[in-house]
């Protein structure tokens, strides 16, 4: 992507144009030249002829191997970009290992691998020059030969100038092959970008006109109807004929092993894969017949890789400046990157109309250990490289939290943070969105073992689908498999016995 927005972008733009209008401007003096000599000497068009196919095959063999050059070129350009990237980013590992010769090495290899085809190209260009010209001193030698031979019936005059253009012609020659190949060459950029254009198929509409209300969804309803997924058209299916109702404010964990179909599962609630065939329902919408804004914005996700963009903490929280300060350090301590005291200090800072930033301002002059999460100015670097994995992690169920969902779905958002502020986190998500309908993807099993139902997925069937408590206890259960194999049984057992107890 980067490759085709600077360099193929840059070429189209600044190079294709001039290009065009040169080789328009070279083959109209190369037409008239023809036309000049042919109109003083008649004899000429018998030599032109050959000469023009004997041009022409020049300029075909300097065609095809130029355009796969700049082809190749294009495509060793990726690696370069990429090995870049990987490098920038796991720089602070490479430098730990002392490793820093290998990627280098890496780098020079592949930027030589992408210089070749460049060196090629020039050379191939010498190879046509020298024919180029070879074929433009034949038209000299002709245009001369036959002056001398009618040098009887025609002037001298027009025997010159017949000459001169003649002379001039291999040098106009040579660029008509020269910037065609050059205009060639970046159409293979304008195929590159097209393929971006019209190749790629586009998401569906942001808005149609079956969209729900604004408050939808109201209830939290989920019913999955015989939904099959496949990532295109000419791969298998990865989620086979599934089927599952969720009740309104019903809790839901879903469990399998690596590539059972957990998180595709999860993607095709915000339509990134569009069902290959079956329906998910939501408060009685089925939500491929709506917009993607309205299903969208109805639905919030804390995913696998949390992700934060360069900016201010607040604008990481409150992307569309919808919430209000006190809101957003409400969702701060619900996660605990604030301390309750921390809070409340905010809070009355907040209510009796002083100013945030001096307050902060304060906080830093102190030498005590100031929170950085008070702070809601307090700058977030890209990729939120200046916080730890766990600390983006509950930025991102902060930022959900403050959104208030009916249905909330988590891909092991808490794959990344000990399993203490798990225990608090998956407390906070119990009591704060005790009405609301939650999906969570968990390798724990001991963060879902009380939810209401499991779902257990295997090579993109659903196997099993109950509460915790039947299927822990049911033998030859894979669930209960899957429990022994935590090394916790018991203790998984217990919780699930309580959480059934409770509900019943």
């Amino acid at each position: 992507i980067m490759n085709r927005f600077s360099k193929d972008m840059e070429s189209i733009d600044q190079e294709l144009a001039p290009y065009s209008e040169a080789f328009v401007v070279d083959i109209l003096s190369c037409l008239s030249t023809i036309v000049l000599i042919t109109w003083i000497t008649p004899a000429f068009l018998i030599f032109g002829v050959f000469v023009s196919i004997l041009f022409g095959y020049v300029g075909i063999l300097y065609l095809n191997l130029s355009r796969e050059l700049k082809r190749f070129e294009s495509i060793t350009r990726s690696p370069i970009n990429q090995h870049f990237t990987e490098t920038l980013t796991g720089v602070t590992t490479i430098r730990a290992y002392g490793d820093e010769r290998r990627f280098l090495v890496q780098n020079m290899q592949k930027i030589d691998t992408n210089n070749r085809p460049f060196f090629f190209v020039w050379a191939n260009n010498r190879w046509m020059s020298f024919r180029a010209q070879f074929t433009g001193s034949s038209i000299v030698a002709i245009s001369a030969a036959l002056a001398v031979l009618a040098a009887r019936q025609i002037d001298s005059g027009l025997a010159g100038i017949s000459l001169s253009f003649a002379a001039s012609f291999s040098t106009s020659a040579l660029w008509v092959l020269r910037c065609y190949a050059d205009v060639e060459i970046n159409i293979n950029s304008v195929e590159r970008v097209q393929e971006y254009i019209t190749d790629i198929k586009e998401e569906s509409a942001t808005e149609t006109p079956f969209d729900p209300p604004a408050s939808w969804p109201e209830h939290g309803e989920i019913s999955v109807e015989g939904l099959s997924l496949r990532y295109a058209p000419n791969l298998p299916l990865v989620i086979k004929d599934i089927s599952f109702h969720v009740n309104s404010g019903e809790k839901v964990g879903v469990v399998g092993r690596t590539g059972a179909g957990k998180s595709t599962i999860i993607t095709s609630f915000f339509r990134f894969i569009e069902p290959a065939q079956g329906k998910i329902v939501i408060d009685g919408v089925d939500i491929t017949k709506i917009g993607l804004n309205s299903l969208r914005r109805g639905l919030a996700i804390i995913p696998q890789e949390p992700t934060l963009f360069t900016g201010s903490l607040r604008s990481n929280l409150d992307m569309f400046n919808e919430s209000d300060d006190l809101s957003i350090y409400e969702s701060l301590r619900r996660v605990g990157l604030i301390s309750r005291d921390e809070y409340n200090s905010l809070r009355t800072v907040i209510e009796s109309g002083q100013s945030l930033e001096e307050y902060n301002k304060s906080n830093e002059n102190s030498e005590e250990n100031v929170n950085k999460f008070t702070n809601l100015e307090a700058e977030v670097t890209e990729n939120g490289g200046n916080l730890s994995q766990g600390e983006r992690q509950l930025i991102c169920l902060a930022r959900s939290l403050l959104k208030s969902p009916k249905i909330l779905l988590l891909d092991e958002a808490t794959a990344s943070i000990d399993y203490e502020t798990d225990a608090m986190i998956q407390n906070t998500i119990r009591e704060e969105f005790s009405e609301s309908t939650i999906l969570t993807i968990a390798h724990r099993l001991k963060t879902i073992i009380d939810y209401d139902k499991i779902l257990v997925l295997d090579h993109g069937n659903a196997k099993e689908y109950d509460h915790p408590y039947n299927l822990i206890t049911k033998e030859g259960s894979q669930f209960r498999s899957m429990c022994q194999d935590t090394g916790e049984f018991d203790e998984l057992v217990r919780l699930a016995k309580e959480a059934y107890d409770a509900k019943k």
